[in-house]
């Protein structure tokens, strides 16, 4: 199953098209690429009042939810939002606990993935190496496979 885990729809500062744009997009794709789903992860927001469920039957694609953070290693994307997790952290600050977060995501049943780690201010490789101490709970990190 092929899965783009890392997509900003125009909700998020950065993105600049719709989830229905993107479905249309991907149809175009699946003509020559496979991707089974996306995830969108938007910036300092969980989105919980979307629903995708037509659009995701109508292109016959799996569409998720996550989050990607501002914290004190970077971003970081978030799967398996919840509510005790929304409750404890303010997404909209941008000045979380990295490490904190990674831990409650562990603890509810979810998964913190430092994203572009190697990218310079918002990765973890620059924190790491600045003397960051990243804990225990992390299992993953972004990467780009072309």
């Amino acid at each position: 199953m092929i899965i783009d885990m890392h997509v900003h729809s125009d909700v998020s500062d950065d993105g600049m098209a719709s989830v229905e744009t993107y479905m249309k997009w991907i149809a175009k794709l699946r003509r020559n690429y496979r991707l089974d789903g996306i995830v969108f992860t938007e910036h300092r927001l969980f989105n919980s009042d979307a629903d995708y469920e037509d659009l995701a039957r109508a292109y016959d694609i799996l569409i998720f939810k996550g989050t990607e953070a501002d914290t004190d290693c970077g971003h970081v994307l978030c799967y398996g939002m919840n509510a005790k997790v929304l409750r404890h952290f303010d997404l909209k600050n941008v000045h979380l606990s990295g490490r904190d977060l990674i831990d409650a995501l562990e603890e509810t049943g979810g998964i913190g993935v430092p994203a572009h780690p190697g990218r310079r201010h918002i990765g973890l490789v620059e924190h790491i190496e600045k003397g960051y101490d990243i804990g225990t709970s992390l299992r993953a990190a972004e990467q780009l496979i072309a």
